[in-house]
């Protein structure tokens, strides 16, 4: 014979002093670890658009060697768009814009370093694609409104090689 354990007269449930410790709790968690929340939600955003213009380059690059024509990556530095044009693209100045994507907003572009050449963090330049997919070396720097920044180092053999979360230059590597 199996007896039942509770009193009949004692209440299932919890004592107010239970749930005030419950809710201490989660309270304590949640203020830690909202603040570490909402900085990867924005810092996703700018590492969302660094994996978008690393594929858009490597599909660049495949479009120069599918194709067998040279490609051109345009980055409005004032605009934050970046488009890709075709060299006839490019001679025929009433063609459509090609394939383009705005980076979102709080990501700007802070400046692209081309080698050989000079930085560019006005206006707009460009990365150019020869039919076999080789380009000029590059660093791309991506900022977010916090301040964090990236880097994408395009090589001329490679494409995309590497990615760091924080600037780099030549020199520095």
């Amino acid at each position: 014979m199996v007896k039942n354990t509770i009193a009949p007269n004692k209440s299932a449930g919890f004592t107010l002093l239970e749930m005030l410790i419950a809710l201490t709790l989660i309270s304590i968690v949640s203020t830690l670890a909202i603040p570490r929340m909402s900085r990867s939600v924005f810092f996703g955003s700018l590492k969302s658009s660094a994996r978008t213009l690393t594929g858009f380059i490597a599909d660049t690059k495949q479009q120069a060697i599918r194709k067998r024509t040279d490609y051109t990556l345009i980055f409005d530095l004032e605009h934050d768009i970046i488009s890709r044009k075709s060299s006839t693209e490019l001679e025929n100045s009433d063609s459509k814009k090609g394939k383009q994507f705005q980076l979102p907003e709080g990501v700007t572009i802070q400046d692209i370093l081309l080698i050989p050449g000079e930085k560019h963090s006005l206006g707009g330049t460009g990365l150019h694609f020869n039919t076999k997919g080789y380009s000029e070396e590059a660093y791309i720097h991506l900022l977010d409104d916090d301040g964090d920044i990236i880097t994408i180092v395009v090589s001329p053999f490679l494409g995309v090689s590497d990615i760091f979360d924080s600037y780099v230059e030549p020199a520095t590597l």
